[in-house]
């Protein structure tokens, strides 16, 4: 299946301009059709006063990137106490969903609960934009981080579309200390093997991953093989209606320097 559509969580101008460095290669690649939704209830920073000055300007912007790409765009506004809900109703009817980077150390909820609620609730790959970014995003280098778990599967499955336009492909083998490294290297073979029925070719490596920081061990391998996207599982759990992502997880939002998609 082909991903044709793309949502896009849109925030404020400094966010959403890290974003347009994914979503016009991407929407290229894919020939999709991209969607632009900003929750008018939302603080919108470094922008007007005026929320109808707000969102015209973001609207502006990406109308911009569509005309320097040349893909097509529309705009959705959403507000009130309901917008979380509707956004994440928005987000099942697309085939991928662009964000930005959650801030896990901050301590204002409202601005990523709405991105979490899409990687556990919309069903649907989302890709998390860096901050800071460190290297042209093209989607031609991916690398997966494989360790076999239901999430990760997911992730895989999901970015099967985009993985079909990548030049280079590597699934990294995320071998855990004390971890049967057999039964984990069969999976990898087989994945290889499933991935090359669908024309996609791919190599394999296998890390041990430091009990201690296994994220950064990740993105150090990304940043070594030159990979413009990372594609992982999201990792964590609910407690008390809050997402509480897992180590490795939380790791990889926080010190991501590269596009990361991910699925849960």
């Amino acid at each position: 299946m082909a991903s044709k559509t793309i949502m896009v969580h849109v925030t404020d101008d400094q966010r959403l301009e890290g974003m347009l460095d994914v979503i016009g290669p991407l929407a290229v690649r894919l020939r999709a059709h991209v969607i632009g939704l900003v929750a008018s209830s939302l603080a919108l920073p470094n922008l007007p006063e005026k929320t109808a000055d707000r969102e015209d300007h973001l609207r502006n912007r990406l109308q911009r990137s569509a005309q320097d790409y040349g893909y097509s765009t529309e705009w959705r506004s959403i507000g009130g106490k309901a917008s979380a809900r509707l956004a994440l109703a928005a987000a099942h009817t697309a085939d991928v969903v662009i964000a930005s980077q959650i801030d896990v150390s901050s301590k204002d909820r409202g601005a990523n609960e709405i991105i979490e609620l899409y990687l556990i609730g919309a069903g649907r790959p989302v890709i998390l934009a860096p901050s800071k970014s460190t290297s042209t995003f093209h989607s031609e280098r991916i690398l997966i981080g494989w360790n076999g778990t239901q999430a990760c599967t997911r992730a895989v499955a999901d970015a099967i579309p985009i993985l079909k336009a990548a030049s280079w492909l590597k699934i990294l083998h995320l071998k855990k200390p004390g971890e049967n490294p057999r039964s984990l290297k069969v999976s990898v073979e087989r994945l290889v093997a499933s991935l090359a029925r669908h024309a996609i070719y791919a190599e394999a490596e296998e890390i041990e991953l430091p009990i201690s920081d296994p994220g950064t061990a990740i993105l150090s391998a990304a940043k070594a093989d030159n990979a413009d996207l990372l594609v992982i599982g999201c990792d964590g759990y609910i407690r008390f209606h809050d997402f509480v992502p897992g180590s490795t997880t939380r790791r990889v939002l926080k010190q991501m320097n590269i596009p990361v998609l991910m699925s849960h």
